[in-house]
């Protein structure tokens, strides 16, 4: 059955392949960024000797290049080798790095000894010392060049709990960067805990909205809850 008034004819297009070819330049990639490419691609199925000896040489045609640090920080961390990491990741920082896996990577190592520091205090808040201020320093660039990936959201508001004064930019970045509903409750929790150190009644009325979200779940309202009572019992 012919449902159409028009039949399908086929036509040759003319197709200048000379032309074509004199404004197309196909070259090889440059060897640094196949090497790159290829120590990433190595390291994720555990070709451990081989995405060394491809980052070795990388580091040779680039020694202090970013992008190269940053590769080699990434491998080191699947290695496990995180201290070799660190050390890698501060360096690419140093010469003007814009991934956030570098400032996260440092800005948890300086979160971790800022919590160690306050440990020793009675009042573990605002205590954490220069550490405190070197996280949030550095957690607030991975939240921005990361566009708030949650890792990176959770730990900077952990280290504004340790920082001995809080800037309202950084409440209002923190803030800005959780996720709605039950998926981002517990860093609603945390937001609440850091406002706490501002304002008792501000903190009070973010853990009344997380308790009358009907998206958020047992988990979460749990530990509003919790920190609603302790809030409550220091008002008094």
């Amino acid at each position: 059955i012919e449902r159409s008034a028009w039949k399908s004819r086929p036509h040759e297009i003319g197709f200048d392949e000379a032309a074509f070819r004199s404004r197309v330049h196909i070259e090889p990639a440059p060897r640094l960024d196949v090497l790159l490419w290829q120590a990433d691609l190595l390291g994720s199925i555990k070709d451990e000797m081989d995405a060394r000896s491809d980052l070795d040489e990388a580091l040779k045609l680039a020694p202090g290049s970013v992008v190269v640090l940053e590769a080699v920080g990434r491998n080191l961390l699947r290695e496990g080798r995180a201290a070799e990491a660190l050390v890698t990741y501060r360096n690419a920082i140093a010469a003007g790095s814009r991934n956030y896996m570098s400032y996260l990577v440092s800005g948890i190592a300086h979160l971790n000894e800022a919590r160690a520091f306050a440990s020793r205090s009675p009042d573990p808040a605002g205590s954490g010392g220069i550490d405190a201020d070197r996280a949030v320093a550095e957690l607030r660039q991975a939240v921005v060049l990361s566009s708030g990936r949650e890792i990176a959201v959770k730990s900077f508001g952990q280290a504004l709990y340790y920082l001995a004064d809080v800037p309202d930019a950084d409440v209002d970045l923190l803030r800005d960067n959780i996720q709605p509903g039950d998926k981002g409750a517990l860093e609603q929790v945390l937001l609440a805990t850091v406002v706490s150190r501002k304002s008792l009644d501000r903190a009070k009325g973010i853990l009344g909205e997380i308790l009358r979200d009907p998206t958020i779940g047992i988990q979460g309202k749990a530990e509003a809850r919790k920190l609603l009572t302790i809030l409550t019992g220091a008002g008094k």
